[in-house]
């Protein structure tokens, strides 16, 4: 609807997420809507924010970490995650704990 998702790092249970886009226009986008008119999830509606370019550098290398660990498990080829530019990802946080992707 505002762009391009990447992924939505979100996980049954928690209160708080991810979504990475591809491009920053779309995340920027879809902030300016989720801040106008914030859908619930799970019983609950959540805030929305642009993670600062530090939480975004912070962000990506523990997805890179998590990454790389599941790969060694699996005995599988490193890869990196690919390299993304700045805004692109927005947080949300205090969503109902019964939320799902």
């Amino acid at each position: 609807q505002w762009g391009e998702v990447r992924f939505v790092d979100f996980n049954r249970g928690n209160t708080s997420g991810f979504v990475r886009f591809v491009a920053p226009g779309g995340a920027s986008a879809a902030l300016a809507a989720l801040q106008t008119s914030p859908p619930e999830l799970g019983g609950a509606t959540p805030t929305w924010r642009m993670l600062a370019p530090e939480e975004e550098d912070r962000y990506k290398a523990a997805v890179r970490e998590k990454m790389n660990a599941a790969k060694e498990r699996q005995n599988a080829a490193e890869e990196r995650l690919p390299a993304l530019e700045k805004g692109i990802i927005l947080r949300f946080q205090g969503a109902g704990e019964s939320a799902d992707r």
